[in-house]
């Protein structure tokens, strides 16, 4: 039986973490994609305050071999809206959540925490961003950066339905095929 992808795995983990500090009745949180068009960008304008969580990339060890470990490169936009005044947007008040708290928020529920069965996750870069065009002078965006260092595991499910052997062996071939189509029998004397 396959599994979950680490990276719909991550993205499922995530907005749980971030659920007791950003309320649902209040903040939007949805995976986007990376980077966001104007279109997706102008859309999520009109259900602020919103945090978008974008995969980036996903980076192998170096030396990882078969097993497909690396680390995966994320991101969360926030973008908070606050009529309260050009500094409010930043800073926050009653009327609305300001962007430095937020971002400072998000970045110590994310960073060193444990995604069992997955992963640890590493915030890389907490700032404050713009998109050129969008947005007001009610509008404040920042983007935190993390990471989270999984290994693909059996996402196939072709490991868990093969024969116990087989599990071990790569797909090259030993010995070239028979011409009457039945398998290969040959025994390998190891000098057991």
């Amino acid at each position: 039986m396959a599994g979950v992808d680490p990276i719909t795995e991550i993205h499922q983990a995530i907005e749980p973490l971030l659920r007791p500090y950003f309320a649902e009745r209040r903040w939007h949180i949805e995976p986007v994609p990376w980077p966001m068009t104007q279109t997706e960008f102008q859309r999520l304008l009109g259900v602020t305050p919103w945090i978008g969580l974008h995969w980036e990339k996903f980076t192998p060890d170096a030396n990882c071999g078969r097993r497909l470990k690396g680390a995966h490169q994320m991101r969360l936009t926030l973008c908070v809206k606050n009529a309260g005044g050009r500094a409010t947007r930043l800073l926050g008040d009653r009327l609305g959540p300001g962007l430095f708290p937020s971002l400072t928020t998000a970045a110590a529920v994310l960073h060193g925490r444990a995604l069992p069965g997955i992963g640890t996750l590493a915030v890389g870069s907490v700032e404050q961003s713009y998109n050129d065009g969008y947005g007001g002078l009610d509008i404040a965006i920042g983007t935190l950066t993390f990471s989270c260092h999984t290994l693909f595991g059996d996402t196939l499910g072709a490991v868990a339905e093969a024969p116990e052997f087989a599990q071990l062996v790569s797909t090259f071939e030993v010995d070239p095929p028979r011409e009457d189509g039945l398998p290969v029998t040959t025994t390998t004397d190891l000098g057991t």
